[in-house]
């Protein structure tokens, strides 16, 4: 069974609880064999009981039978979070995605059937039964003229079936989709990048950077032709949008304030540079932005529309985790605030590996880190808010810091504190010209003028 079949199946049961016509529609049509894992069978099991009393099949229905059956009291509990977890956690589909999963089950239980006929059928040849090799072909829908037929077919279905696990290896071996640059050189020397499967964290406190770091990355994301995500919860999609193209025009020394495009006010050759980068920048449509409130069911669902419609994410930025709502749980309320904040990093880091899709969560750090940091320079785990949860699932966490000292010489720190597969990066000082949204790394020996910096 593949990761896809089990999530058709979630899909197709989600949706008859949804859909009483989808259910009509598919009842005559799929059996609790169609179904991958035995669970969904037994629930699908059900689903036709009801179906075929001529009550309403809904997940409150589905719930109050499965709580009237003479079952243990904790087999119970587990059938119905099952369903209720099911129904959460499987995003609401058009009909054509419905059906489409209806399909796919069907295709996957032909395709298990030929397999096996296929090797009954090869395993008589081996025994030297050539009339009982063509018996079995024939009992699929394959008419052949006599044994020497029904040697041919068997032994190329088995060299398509070899042809086809080849192809398979060669494409595991080539391994996970590129991982995304950080656009920084001194960043990109000490890790792999924002790789498929992998949860990144940004970590500052309040007004040191975050987002335009962030900013930076989708740029690059964008620059490099991968397909990034932007979920915003506190900024407008235009002013994150601006905001990046701002990151693209200063890398260009095409400059720009977004603040000004967003008042209005541009000088001459600010318009034309804005003009110049609305030209130039994301011409083929790579990046989404997402504003307003949102959860991680919706995350999610996002990735699942985008990847049934044939153009996947690449890389998802949260902005930032604190505001980011848990997925509801089925048998209790969250306690407080950073137990919501641990579900929300344990599902980021898991839906970046389901999804295959690097996630960068910005990360705010606590008060008394921060009051810390104006001595010592840089940030450590203890630091963040909910770090044990930050250490147990974060593949890396890049950090910034901007003291008084550092706002005065518009300069920025950059560290990275954790690096599952790298080694960690000192404090470096980058140049942060926030007014055009831009960020670049020192070049080192020479002097403190302006031209010290590079894009």
């Amino acid at each position: 069974m593949s990761q896809h079949q089990d999530l058709d199946g979630r899909y197709v049961v989600a949706s008859a609880l949804r859909d009483p016509e989808f259910l009509a529609e598919v009842a005559e049509n799929l059996t609790p064999g169609h179904f991958p894992t035995a669970p969904l069978q037994a629930l699908w099991v059900v689903i036709l009981t009801l179906a075929g009393r001529g009550s309403g099949v809904t997940t409150q229905s589905l719930v109050s039978y499965l709580d009237s059956l003479n079952q243990d009291e904790a087999v119970k509990r587990t059938n119905v979070n099952f369903v209720l977890e099911l129904t959460m956690s499987v995003p609401p589909l058009d009909r054509a995605m419905m059906h489409q999963s209806v399909e796919n089950l069907r295709t996957a239980l032909r395709t298990t059937m030929m397999t096996a006929t296929v090797h009954e059928a090869a395993a008589a040849l081996a025994r030297g039964d050539s009339a009982r090799a063509e018996r079995i072909v024939t009992e699929i829908g394959e008419r052949l003229p006599g044994p020497e037929g029904a040697h041919r077919t068997v032994v190329q279905a088995s060299e398509e079936a070899a042809a086809a696990e080849a192809e398979y290896l060669r494409l595991q071996d080539q391994g996970p989709p590129p991982s995304t640059p950080f656009g920084f050189l001194s960043l990109d020397e000490v890790t792999d990048g924002i790789a498929p499967g992998r949860l990144i964290i940004l970590a500052a406190a309040t007004g040191e950077c975050k987002s335009t770091l962030a900013y930076h990355l989708t740029e690059t994301a964008v620059t490099h032709r991968r397909r990034p995500l932007y979920f915003s919860l506190e900024v407008s999609a235009p002013e994150v949008l601006c905001s990046v193209r701002a990151v693209h025009g200063a890398r260009r020394n095409m400059r720009f304030s977004p603040r000004d495009v967003v008042r209005g006010c541009l000088s001459a050759e600010q318009w034309s540079n804005y003009q110049r980068v609305l030209h130039e920048f994301d011409r083929d449509g790579y990046l989404t932005v997402a504003s307003g409130e949102f959860s991680i069911v919706d995350l999610e669902r996002r990735l699942c529309y985008a990847a049934a419609a044939g153009r996947p994410y690449d890389v998802v930025f949260v902005d930032y985790n604190q505001l980011l709502k848990p997925r509801p749980q089925t048998d209790r309320r969250y306690r407080d605030s950073r137990e919501e904040l641990g579900s929300v990093l344990r599902e980021l880091k898991q839906i970046s590996m389901r999804r295959n899709v690097g996630m960068v969560g910005l990360h705010q750090i606590n008060r008394d880190g921060r009051n810390q940091a104006e001595v010592t320079g840089r940030y450590g785990m203890s630091d963040l808010a909910e770090s044990s949860e930050v250490e147990r699932n974060a593949d890396i966490v890049v950090w910034s810091l901007r003291r008084e000292a550092e706002r005065q010489r518009g300069e920025l720190l950059i560290g990275v504190m954790k690096n599952r597969r790298g080694p960690l990066m000192e404090p470096k000082v980058f140049m942060a010209d926030l007014a055009h949204c831009h960020i670049a790394e020192v070049r080192a020996g020479l002097s403190a003028s302006f031209e010290r910096y590079i894009a």
